[in-house]
């Protein structure tokens, strides 16, 4: 049985990053490739620092490579981001194993708004003994590229759910602690056989709209990993039974990890 890695494979994606960068040009489009069941779409700069969308065996990542951070397993890491001058988001991305790159938890959302370019502006958290770190590189428009790698991945180019995350003000999928957030009726996943057999933990984050008494309707999966264990189906199971407190607002879109642990350990 094999589960995918977080594999990075375009050329300079995996080069350290020596320190803060200014912004920075790139081409006009960005680079596709396509090997076997992979392709990607990314860009690098020439920081060292590189962008990217993948989509391996129909599983989606998107991720920001080149940096020089401590080497940890599966640790979860807090990136604020922003476009232009809007103001920064907080949101969750996963430490590869190399510390050379970062996966976000919301791949296809972020990938959309790659495609139309412009300024980005990334503050990684501290974290132990590394200090926080800012970064701000230019993305190139992608007409073309990051809409092939969304559309083999059966991700759409266009989501309604992308707006309304631009308008809630929780974004990290890590928790439910944004305004009247909270469970009424936690998810109880069942730990996927394939998973168990294998003897691996993992997570799915989930996007689900939410009724106005609570109850979860159109859960869909942003990411698992590692994927092809059915971290994500077991969640969506789960979803269908949980119940979120009512909010004052009413309805909306809720954002959730749900992780797995081998049970004992």
């Amino acid at each position: 049985m094999t589960f995918q890695t977080r594999r990075v494979v375009a050329a300079g994606l995996a080069l350290l990053l020596a320190g803060p960068a200014a912004a920075q040009d790139a081409g006009e489009d960005w680079d596709l490739v396509q090997r076997h069941d992979a392709i990607s779409a990314s860009i690098a700069f020439d920081s060292g620092l590189a962008v990217a969308v993948r989509c391996d065996d129909g599983s989606l990542e998107t991720y920001i490579a080149g940096l020089a951070l401590p080497r940890e397993r599966d640790i979860q890491r807090t990136v604020a981001y922003a476009f232009g001058d809007r103001p920064m988001r907080d949101s969750t991305w996963q430490n590869s194993e190399d510390g050379h790159a970062l996966f976000a938890d919301l791949p296809a959302p972020l990938a959309r708004r790659f495609r139309s370019g412009g300024d980005l502006q990334l503050r990684i958290a501290a974290h132990g003994d590394a200090p926080a770190r800012r970064y701000v590189v230019s993305l190139p428009p992608s007409p073309a590229a990051i809409d092939r790698v969304l559309t083999t991945c059966g991700r759409p180019t266009v989501d309604p759910r992308d707006v309304l995350r631009a308008n809630d003000s929780s974004t990290d999928p890590s928790s439910l602690d944004g305004p009247g957030l909270g469970w009424a009726r936690q998810p109880r996943p069942s730990y996927p056989d394939r998973a168990l057999e294998a003897g691996i933990s993992g997570m799915a984050v989930l996007s689900c709209m939410v009724e106005d008494d609570g109850r979860t309707k159109d859960c869909q999966v942003e990411v698992e990993r590692p994927a092809g264990a059915d971290f994500g189906r077991e969640a969506l199971r789960a979803a269908r039974d949980a119940r979120l407190k009512p909010r004052p607002s009413g309805g909306g879109l809720v954002t959730f990890t749900i992780r797995f642990s081998i049970p004992g350990r």
